[in-house]
């Protein structure tokens, strides 16, 4: 599925539980927005940001109840409501503006940077938790916490030509592994992105913003297909052959 916000450029995304937030930028006039989409990619409901920088919200977390975004000027991580109303902030002095941001709901963590900065983890008072250098040149983070690899830390970024590019971090050591490049058309660039098994009960779906002259757009990538409702239990047991001869 793709959608442009079809108003200024998108940049950031994230899944709520319900739909999908999008943050659009307006440019050096006129409000930010974000943008609320159904599971179906229909345009729900358009709220203005509460943000007077020129590009807004970059990339965008939710925790399940907040979406967090930072922008420019900004040495903290603002949470806002379905409204566009401002409930909490949580200091980042670590990066300004918090370009990427991804959540950690076990560990109640916050991973942050900027375009090319190290990799922050921060606690809701600010406290750096972890810090690993990283030359990637990142433009939105995104959690799986059942990574198979156990690399749980998604990184969408660029590389000097632009596209799409996927790696992906392990959250304890630091360690990168490379993962995919996003074909699609010619101009792409990365954006915000999000992960996520509620946009569809059957996927992990990766969802990124993808930038580009001809319009922006938010693009879904099945990661996983769930197969786990494909069960049979017992999933083996033994037939008497009287037991047999009965049911004929």
């Amino acid at each position: 599925m793709s959608q442009s916000s079809g108003d200024g450029q998108i940049l950031g995304c994230a899944f709520d539980g319900d739909r999908w937030i999008v943050s659009g930028g307006a440019g050096p006039s006129g409000p930010n927005y974000l943008y609320h989409y159904d599971l179906e990619g229909n345009l729900q409901d358009t709220r203005e940001q509460p943000t007077t920088t020129q590009f807004g919200y970059y990339d965008l977390a939710s925790d399940g109840t907040l979406i967090y975004g930072s922008t420019d000027g900004l040495h903290e991580l603002q949470g806002f409501d379905y409204w566009g109303n401002i409930q909490q902030t949580i200091p980042c002095e670590q990066v300004s503006p918090a370009r990427c941001i991804a959540y950690d709901p076990a560990l109640d963590l916050f991973w942050v940077a900027d375009y090319s900065t190290a990799i922050f983890a921060i606690d809701r008072d600010g406290n750096e938790i972890h810090r690993f250098e990283n030359s990637l040149l990142k433009t939105g983070l995104g959690w799986y916490a059942n990574d198979p690899d156990g690399y749980k830390l998604y990184v969408f970024h660029v590389t000097a030509q632009g596209g799409a590019w996927v790696s992906k971090v392990h959250p304890s050591n630091g360690s990168v592994m490379a993962v995919t490049q996003l074909i699609g058309q010619a101009g792409d660039r990365a954006g915000g992105c999000d992960i996520t098994t509620g946009w569809n009960s059957m996927l992990t779906t990766f969802g990124g913003v993808i930038q580009n002259p001809q319009g922006d757009r938010l693009q879904m990538h099945q990661m996983k297909f769930h197969t786990d409702w494909i069960g049979i239990t017992p999933l083996n047991q033994t037939v008497l052959p009287q037991s047999l001869r009965d049911i004929r």
